[in-house]
């Protein structure tokens, strides 16, 4: 398993909270994100993607399908989409982070290494799940911190 951590742009907060308000309205539906070869990750079905949105990973959904395209259109690269079940998505205790650990593409959990005891990095064990995809996003109260 490579669960990955992904940061949601500031300039795309408010679209990303629409999109998941319409999504709850639907009943369920899927996120994406798109990537380009080189910088494609290695992930596979059931795998986590956390998000990162205002300096803390606020919730995570698992990985249901992975699409690959053989030509990317803009410029011939593979492209990749991997897909995440809205119904899935889990809100953790806020995990603060610096822009600087968390590239604008993806990072592989394993390697926020200042998070997690003994540098392990970020880990299932180590987050604590604090909703569903239906309840409202946390307050920051008492980040985790390392």
């Amino acid at each position: 398993m490579a669960d990955i951590i992904v940061t949601t742009p500031k300039s795309r907060m408010a679209e990303a909270a629409r999109e998941a308000e319409e999504i709850k309205r639907w009943g369920g539906g899927e996120y994406h994100r798109d990537y380009r070869a080189p910088r494609i990750p290695n992930v596979e079905v059931g795998d986590r993607v956390y998000y990162v949105e205002d300096g803390y990973i606020r919730g995570f959904a698992l990985v249901c399908k992975i699409v690959k395209a053989t030509i990317c259109t803009a410029d011939g690269k593979p492209a990749f989409r991997v897909c995440m079940d809205a119904t899935t998505w889990k809100w953790i205790k806020p995990v603060m982070v610096t822009p600087q650990e968390v590239p604008r593409s993806f990072m592989y959990a394993e390697n926020l290494k200042r998070y997690a005891p003994l540098g392990r990095g970020l880990s299932r064990e180590s987050v604590e799940i604090v909703g569903g995809w239906l309840d409202p996003r946390p307050e920051v109260k008492e980040p985790c911190r390392p």
